[in-house]
C-alpha cells in the first residue's frame, strides 16, 4: 500500500522549488559574479516569453492607441458632416431668398396703379399648401408681426389671388379667389366702354392638381353688352379690395341657371396652381 504525502510536505516542497527560483532571479539580476547555473538556465527560457509578452503588450498599446485615434476621426468626420448639411441648407435658403426677391423686384412695373401706389405692399412667400384644398387655401410666411391683418388683399404678379383670412405672428392663411366663398366685386367694359358690374365668384371643386379644379364666373344684368376678351377688374366696392388690380379675361358668355342674367366666364391672370410668391396689399389709409 502507497503511503501518501501528507499536505505539510507537499507545501515544504513548493516553498523550497519558490525560494530556489528566486534566489536564482535575483543572482542573475543583480550583477553577481558568483556561478549561477540555474539562474542562467532560467533566464535562457523566460527571455523568449518575456519578448512575446512585451511584443504582446506593445501589440495591446497600439490597438488601444488606434482605436482611439478611429474614434476621434469619426467624430471629426461627423461633426463635419453636420456642418456641410448646414451649409448646404443655409445656401440653399439663401438661393431661394435671392431668387425671390430678384422676382419681387420685376413686379414694380407690374403694379404702377394709381390705386396702389400709396399703398403699403408686402412680399411674401407660399410656404404651405393642402392638397386637399389646393384652389382654397394657402400660407403665407409673414403674419402680424410683418404688419399682416385680416381682410389684406392678396395679389400675383398678373392679378388678384385673394385675401387674408387668419394671421398668426408669422403666417397667414389666405382665402383664393378660385373658392365659392372668395367672391369680390368687380367691373368691365361693354363694347362701349361703359363699366359693367358684378360679382366675381369661384366654383372651386375637388379634383386632381394636374387640372384646374376651379373657374371664375361674374353674373350682369341681361341687357349689358360684355364681349369675350374684355379684362375684369376689381371695382373697388365693398372696402376690401383696391379699385383696379386685374382678376382674369372673359372667354365666354352664357346665360344663368335661371335664365334671368349673363354669366360672363373668366380665365384667371394670377396662376392659382403654381404660386410661390405674392405681394399682400394694405387698406390704403384715410
Amino acid at each position: 500500500m502507497r503511503k501518501r504525502i501528507s499536505p505539510l510536505a507537499w507545501a515544504v516542497v513548493v516553498f523550497a522549488v519558490f525560494f530556489v527560483i528566486l534566489t536564482a532571479i535575483r543572482l542573475s539580476g543583480a550583477g553577481s559574479d558568483l556561478p549561477n547555473p540555474v539562474g542562467g538556465a532560467l533566464r535562457a527560457v523566460l527571455a523568449p516569453l518575456e519578448r512575446l509578452v512585451w511584443l504582446g503588450g506593445e501589440g495591446l498599446k497600439s490597438g488601444f492607441q488606434s482605436l482611439g485615434q478611429f474614434r476621434a476621426i469619426q467624430a471629426e468626420n461627423e461633426l463635419l458632416r453636420e456642418q456641410v448639411e448646414i451649409l448646404t441648407n443655409e445656401n440653399l435658403h439663401l438661393k431661394e431668398d435671392v431668387l425671390a426677391a430678384m422676382r419681387y423686384s420685376g413686379w414694380a412695373a407690374v403694379f404702377e396703379n394709381p390705386a396702389l401706389s400709396g399703398q403699403e405692399k408686402i412680399g411674401a412667400q407660399v410656404v404651405m399648401r393642402n392638397p386637399v384644398t389646393w384652389y382654397r387655401m394657402l400660407t403665407l410666411n409673414r403674419g402680424s408681426g410683418d404688419n399682416v391683418a385680416v381682410n389684406d388683399a392678396v395679389v400675383g404678379r398678373l392679378g388678384l389671388v385673394g385675401k387674408v383670412t387668419a394671421v398668426t405672428p408669422t403666417t397667414a392663411d389666405v382665402l383664393l379667389l378660385t373658392d365659392g366663398e372668395g367672391q369680390v366685386a368687380a367691373l368691365t367694359r361693354d363694347k362701349d366702354g361703359a363699366a359693367v358690374f358684378g360679382v366675381v365668384r369661384g366654383s372651386y371643386r375637388e379634383g386632381s392638381l394636374l387640372e384646374m379644379a376651379s373657374s371664375l364666373e361674374m353674373e350682369f344684368r341681361q341687357e349689358e353688352l360684355v364681349e369675350v376678351g374684355e379684362v375684369v377688374y376689381t371695382s373697388g366696392l365693398g372696402g376690401i379690395y383696391p379699385k383696379g388690380v386685374p382678376i382674369g379675361v372673359v372667354t365666354e358668355i352664357k346665360m344663368s341657371p335661371s335664365g334671368m342674367l349673363q354669366v360672363a366666364v373668366i380665365e384667371p391672370l394670377a396662376d392659382f396652381a403654381g404660386l410661390e410668391e405674392v405681394v399682400i396689399v394694405k387698406p390704403a389709409l384715410n
